[in-house]
């Protein structure tokens, strides 16, 4: 038997979209989308209208996205050449997350300090069931965020050390050393993920151990930002912090980048705050948007 609460993940999925003004409402559009679709053998997961994008999503497997867009473009010729539908097509890699949650949004507001946005959202009328639609980029770290907020699992932290000098080692050492107090009193569980100076910067997607320095002498990876983002991004990391250990002005530049990549910000660089008053206004801004992080302050 079926755990109520089990999460459901479906990958390699297509959302076929319908664009237009006048059509949204119309009785037996749903019926002629499913009589289309059926006769061709396609199975639908998914039907959603978006009043706002004035539009109706469908959601096939990838396999059949190409044959279902064919499919309604003949079943629609009257409304597209109407105007009623503009448009038909698909968007691939795409994946299905369905789970059950009795807040969704507090599950929703850890997505989106996470960059993560559903493309599609699908309720369960009378049940506190959910099912999102997102990126195939994205839907690793997305099943790793809901259910840490739905089964409270201990909650993933990545860290990225910028700067390993004396403030930097002793603050590595000292997560190495009391990663398992934290994750046992605290339910989080800190891993070090990335290790720069100013030359190199080193990844390890499990988290560092003791070794950590070794790994940074061996890593061949460029240090800059671009570089941690791809990394953070090809990993499908989630809830990631930035530590600024430096004292560096060139630095501090990237960290509207970071900001608007998802990442969180911990710095005890003091240079940001001699920086024009706007500078510190846009960063907010952007922060205010993506995450709830920020923390600029001397040590």
């Amino acid at each position: 038997m079926k755990n109520a609460n089990e999460i459901k993940f479906l990958k390699n999925r297509s959302i076929v979209k319908f664009e237009g003004e006048d059509f949204l409402g119309e009785i037996g559009i749903d019926g002629r989308i499913f009589k289309a679709l059926t006769l061709a053998r396609i199975s639908v997961g998914v039907i959603s209208q978006q009043a706002v994008e004035n539009g109706i999503s469908i959601l096939v497997h990838e396999n059949d996205a190409e044959k279902a867009v064919a499919c309604l473009i003949d079943e629609f010729e009257a409304e597209r050449k109407s105007g009623k539908v503009s448009q038909i097509y698909s968007i691939n890699n795409v994946s299905v997350i369905g789970f059950v949650a009795e807040d969704f949004n507090k599950v929703f507001a850890e997505l989106a300090r996470n960059n993560v946005f559903p493309l599609l959202l699908n309720q369960v009328a009378g049940e506190n069931r959910v099912n999102i639609v997102v990126t195939s980029s994205q839907d690793e770290k997305t099943r790793n965020i809901i259910e840490s907020e739905i089964f409270k699992k201990p909650k993933t932290v990545h860290l990225a050390i910028i700067g390993h000098g004396n403030v930097g080692k002793t603050l590595i050492e000292q997560v190495l050393e009391s990663a398992e107090e934290i994750k046992k009193r605290k339910k989080i569980d800190l891993k070090v993920v990335a290790v720069a100076n100013s030359k190199k910067i080193a990844f390890n997607k499990k988290g560092f151990d003791a070794h950590w320095n070794d790994e940074v002498l061996t890593a061949e990876h460029p240090s800059n930002v671009e570089e941690l983002i791809n990394f953070s991004n090809e990993n499908q990391l989630e809830n990631l912090i930035v530590v600024d250990n430096t004292a560096s002005k060139d630095f501090v530049k990237n960290y509207h980048a970071l900001a608007e990549n998802g990442f969180d910000l911990v710095s005890s660089n003091k240079i940001f705050n001699t920086l024009p008053i706007e500078e510190y206004r846009k960063l907010r801004y952007t922060l205010n948007k993506t995450t709830d992080g920020i923390c600029m302050k001397p040590m």
